[in-house]
């Protein structure tokens, strides 16, 4: 697996949202974008996944490989039970989900024992776990994890995840 680069600007009209930049991400590590609200985090993830920003991107992202997307809001469909809601990728795509996986990641993400329960009986923590272990059911080789929904994750989870 190669670099992901990006290279370019965005605008919002005649406005900049961020200078030119250069981002490479090197493959097999954790790489983290900080910055205050405002300043194109999540435009940058955006771009690299290949879908649509609030504006025009002046630029190229070469190397992108498939993407796992964790966006702000958890997105959990109030229907479906929290393993369901976990293994929605392979539902939609009309494959089986690997129960063996799908148990692991929730046992990792401290959900194994909610497993059965949807959306309105789980704490706003505990959603966006679920919606950080369907990013990880995914198994691409680049996932992009907005960091800003793990604020409601419980601090020892957060720390075990970022170790």
């Amino acid at each position: 697996m190669s670099f992901v680069t990006l290279t370019g600007q965005v605008r919002i009209g005649r406005q900049a949202l961020f200078p030119p930049i250069r981002l490479e991400i090197p493959p097999g590590q954790w790489t983290a974008l900080l910055g205050p609200s405002g300043v194109g985090k999540s435009t940058l993830l955006r771009l690299i996944a290949g879908l649509p920003v609030g504006g025009a991107f002046e630029g190229s992202v070469t190397g992108a490989p498939p993407v796992a997307l964790m966006a702000q809001d958890p997105g959990l469909l109030p229907w479906l039970d929290l393993r369901q809601n976990a293994a929605l990728g392979a539902r939609l795509r009309g494959e089986a989900p690997d129960p063996a996986r799908l148990s692991d990641i929730l046992q990792q993400t401290g959900l194994a024992e909610h497993a059965h329960k949807r959306p309105a009986a789980l704490s706003g923590g505990q959603r966006q776990r679920v919606a950080l272990a369907r990013t990880l059911m995914e198994d691409r080789a680049l996932q992009s994890i907005f960091w800003a929904p793990l604020q409601g994750a419980a601090r020892p989870f957060a720390r075990s995840i970022s170790a």
